[in-house]
């Protein structure tokens, strides 16, 4: 009997199961490693890794297939649960944030015969419900029994993934993408509908869109216009593994040269599996237990006349370099002694990323938001953690900002909320649902606040951010955050590489979204 596609979730790529548990099934560990080793020996040759003459093929391919066995599922002694815990490390687990899910569209029971012209219900009239527990599609429908019995029997839905009247995403990666999405920047929809004057919220308009488009969905339920950062790529059926990811054998072979062995060497083969891409969103990086030294370009003097950017003010200066990633700065940074020397001071590029993430939109992925309950405290506890770090690294002083009232200058963290919740009678909403132990918080849709409310009388001093205390003290707000140390450790953080990618999904539906509000449907499959 062929095995079922595992749905994913529109919002992620990711299987409501969780995502992988183990590394390969125990029948691919030669060939893979036979894979990796040739990678190993084409990067030697390039000159990317050295490695030491004993470190022939044979040898390789034994410490390769030593470190995959310990994540390999064998179909002869399959492990249980606990036994999965013992290599997968905690932050790649089926944790709270993959368990409760929200469907949306219509559940009425469909004819067992369904041809494939049927058509769907519009966007005003979806349902939406909470489900919890390991969803991975297949919405399972309840008909009465022939006998007449009380009891129901279960069926899979019959109709194709893009004919079925519903879709689902898990809840949490829904409450980022719709806090992500830019919406005072999208046009209304009446622009696409103009003879449609009532109103519908954006579960509608979310249902209306992936219904609509041109390339529907595919058995895995992901679209093909979204790019999921390879997750569509997986060609197993399930998304059981991690090896349908592998992107090369880079930092295996580093790990390897380095004396990397067995279980210490399993982090740098997981990076290579993309492993990162299941890594819990929500965990920001420490800071480093050393000072971090960063090289500064001295400028000798000079009568060389200054060039068009260096004649700019100072504040009009800083404003341009906001709209530029962190790599267009250091590129940027080339061209002339002076921009080097400028760019090169930790307190000026601390500046200007703390002016990128709250102003512009390509690192506002770094900050946390307040859609989910705990977020915040999380984030901040870390931000404490930073803020005290820098104190220490520069003696205890506090770092000025360039612009005086710079935290009344700053938006507040977003918080976005498509709609409350419809709860269907006898379903498993997440509404009373506690996972302290993985997540940090209990999740409760029904009673969320939006955090509100005017700003501190006073802007609250270094060591009170470093302490903590009120909700409203940011310690990312403060002067003295050093963002340019801590974004290059979100950069090389597998929480905060999942979190952009979360993000450049979310920026993507955007563009659809766009797309749906100017030009209509794709294609008209409504009633």
């Amino acid at each position: 009997m062929e095995e079922l596609y595992d749905e994913l979730c529109l919002a992620s790529g990711v299987s409501g199961r969780g995502g992988p548990t183990y590394l390969l099934p125990s029948t691919y560990i030669d060939r893979v490693a036979d894979d990796i080793v040739e990678e190993i020996h084409d990067l030697a040759a390039r000159g990317y890794v050295t490695l030491t003459p004993e470190l022939d093929s044979k040898t390789l391919g034994n410490i390769v297939k030593e470190t995959l066995s310990i994540g390999a599922y064998s179909q002869d002694s399959p492990r249980d649960r606990i036994q999965e815990r013992d290599w997968l490390p905690p932050a790649y687990r089926d944790w709270g944030w993959f368990k409760a899910v929200t469907i949306l569209g219509y559940f009425e029971q469909p004819e067992l015969d369904v041809p494939v012209t049927q058509r769907v219900g519009r966007g005003r009239g979806v349902a939406v419900q909470g489900i919890y527990g390991g969803f991975i599609g297949g919405y399972v429908l309840e008909v009465p029994n022939p006998d007449g019995d009380e009891d129901a029997d279960a069926i899979d839905d019959p109709r194709p993934v893009d004919r079925r009247p519903y879709m689902w995403l898990m809840n949490n990666c829904s409450s980022y993408m719709f806090s992500w999405i830019d919406w005072d920047s999208l046009p209304s929809r009446h622009e696409a509908f103009p003879d449609d004057l009532l109103p519908m919220d954006y579960f509608g308009e979310l249902y209306e869109i992936v219904m609509s488009r041109g390339e529907p969905r595919g058995k895995n339920c992901l679209l093909p216009c979204i790019d999921y950062g390879g997750m569509e790529q997986n060609r197993f059926r399930t998304q059981s593994f991690f090896f349908p990811f592998r992107n090369g054998s880079k930092h295996t072979a580093r790990g390897i040269a380095a004396g990397l062995r067995g279980s210490d060497l399993l982090p740098s083969l997981m990076m290579d599996f993309r492993a990162w891409m299941f890594h819990r969103p929500d965990v920001w990086p420490h800071p480093p237990k050393e000072p971090v030294a960063f090289t500064r370009f001295d400028l000798a003097p000079s009568s060389t006349l200054p060039n068009t950017l260096e004649s700019l003010p100072r504040e009009i200066m800083l404003t341009i370099f906001q709209y530029l990633p962190p790599h267009s700065l250091i590129t940027l940074s080339t061209t002339c002694k002076s921009l080097r020397h400028t760019l090169t001071k930790a307190t000026v590029m601390d500046h200007i990323l703390k002016e990128i993430i709250y102003k512009a939109d390509h690192l506002s992925w770094i900050l946390p938001l307040n859609c989910l309950p705990g977020e915040m405290e999380r984030a901040n506890a870390v931000g404490r953690q930073w803020l005290a770090w820098a104190a220490e690294t520069t003696g205890g002083q506090a770092v000025t900002d360039f612009a005086e009232g710079s935290e009344s200058r700053y938006p507040a963290v977003p918080h976005f909320s498509p709609r409350a919740v419809a709860q269907l009678p006898g379903s498993h909403v997440w509404d009373s649902w506690a996972d302290t132990e993985s997540t940090g918080w209990v999740d409760h849709v029904a009673t969320r606040a939006t955090v509100t409310g005017p700003m501190p009388a006073h802007a609250p001093s270094l060591q009170e951010l470093i302490e903590g205390g009120r909700q409203d003290e940011s310690p990312f707000l403060s002067p003295s955050f050093p963002y340019f140390a801590f974004v290059r450790a979100c950069f090389g953080d597998d929480s905060l590489r999942n979190r952009r990618r979360l993000w450049g999904i979310a920026k993507q539906f955007e563009r659809v979204w766009r797309e749906y509000r100017t030009k209509g449907w794709e294609r008209d499959i409504f009633l």
